[in-house]
């Protein structure tokens, strides 16, 4: 969102950096509403979607998210 605060843009951008050093392809997306209300909910709609929609592909658990919790620790 180019409204977002500037630290969590930063925070956001160190997490693909983070991410691209694990191996793992990323793009950070535009968020898209006329509210922040309705960009939040598309940003999460997409984001449930995607999740899903991948996991079924790659056979794996959707809530299983290792990466998140060894990104945590950094």
């Amino acid at each position: 969102d180019r409204d977002e605060n500037p630290n969590d843009r930063q925070r956001l951008e160190s997490f693909s950096s983070f991410l691209n050093g694990q191996g793992f392809d990323n793009q950070i997306v535009e968020l898209f509403g006329q509210t922040r209300l309705e960009k939040i909910f598309n940003n999460y709609q997409l984001a449930v979607t995607t999740t899903l929609e991948l996991a079924k592909l790659k056979g794996v658990e959707p809530l299983a998210v290792p990466i998140i919790e060894q990104f945590k620790k950094i």
